[in-house]
């Protein structure tokens, strides 16, 4: 919905824009009001002059395989088959690093239950990365239970075809807007990610 309310504002602007008041100018011959309108277009053309820099944004944006660093200068085979391939073991290996949400919580320190909750249920529902806990009746939708404890959730067809509402619970990955709240043991929270 916000592309189309985007391309509708787009469109707006360039109805009352520069390039439609040369359009609109009848007074002029047809083939002033195109050297104009090429003219205006060629003084908004970001395209790159420098060959190098066109030769860079097409290698990035055609999906070809980028050019190998040279090998030349290495001392030998073994070496440059260490370059091409990769280390060769794990331990040589440089994983890059990985914001793990799990640890964030855990800095955060326990869920805080919002206030005025307590008596909306039974179920202890536990909002992750928001750090956020509710309350809810078992059978309630998980949608509504996440819309009454201002955690946004995106959704779209709200008929769980289209995944655009997937959470994480207990590792598995469902559909917000088809889940229900489930009954579960005393002391037990449902927790969402």
């Amino acid at each position: 919905f916000l592309g189309v309310l985007e391309e509708q504002a787009r469109m707006k602007a360039s109805r009352a824009g520069e390039g439609a008041g040369i359009v609109a100018n009848h007074s002029l011959p047809k083939e002033e009001r195109r050297k104009q309108l090429e003219k205006m277009l060629q003084a908004l053309d970001k395209t790159p002059s420098d060959l190098e820099q066109l030769k860079q944004d097409y290698a990035r944006t055609s999906g070809e395989a980028p050019d190998l660093p040279s090998i030349s200068g290495v001392e030998s085979e073994e070496a440059a088959l260490a370059l091409i391939k990769g280390p060769a073991s794990e331990e040589q290996a440089i994983a890059p690093e990985i914001d793990d949400p799990l640890e964030e919580a855990e800095e955060k320190g326990p869920p805080q239950m919002i206030p005025g909750h307590e008596q909306l249920g039974d179920i202890p529902v536990v909002f992750q990365p928001q750090n956020v806990k509710t309350m809810a009746k078992i059978g309630q939708p998980l949608s509504d239970v996440a819309s009454r404890a201002d955690v946004f959730i995106r959704y779209k067809c709200r008929k769980g075809e289209c995944k655009t509402c997937v959470v994480n619970i207990d590792g598995k990955w469902v559909s917000a807007c088809q889940t229900k709240i489930p009954s579960l043991a005393p002391g037990q929270e449902f927790g969402v990610r």
